[in-house]
């Protein structure tokens, strides 16, 4: 699961600066939830408003601004990229922990077998 994601301020600010304070927080936990989540927002405005603690009408601008709805809910690029990515880069670390320990336990068999040495 995703725990971390760089935040680039300068970006941030550009992109909601003439948002309000609480429609920023929004805006903010909207991102949050969506890589807490891994996956597209759901399309229930309702229910995202109680889970971020916003206004159904701050949700409703927010996404309809930042994100695009499809099929399988509210999409935002940058998300999709960082998680594409944070999924290709653990995809990586395991394979390569996977090849190691078969490379370790490779190295300790053996077909010669030890000789008593007495």
């Amino acid at each position: 699961m995703m725990h971390y994601y760089q935040h680039h301020i300068g970006d941030f600010i550009k992109a909601t600066a003439r948002l309000t304070d609480a429609q920023s927080m929004a805006y903010l936990r909207l991102i949050w939830k969506y890589y807490d989540d891994e996956r597209p927002l759901p399309n229930e405005m309702d229910v995202l408003a109680f889970q971020i603690g916003a206004t159904e009408a701050d949700v409703n601008l927010i996404l309809r601004s930042y994100f695009k709805l499809e099929d399988d809910g509210w999409h935002q690029s940058r998300c999709d990229n960082e998680i594409a990515e944070y999924h290709k880069k653990s995809e990586q670390a395991a394979n390569a922990g996977k090849a190691s320990a078969q490379r370790r336990a490779n190295a300790r068999s053996t077909s010669v077998q030890p000789t008593n040495n007495q």
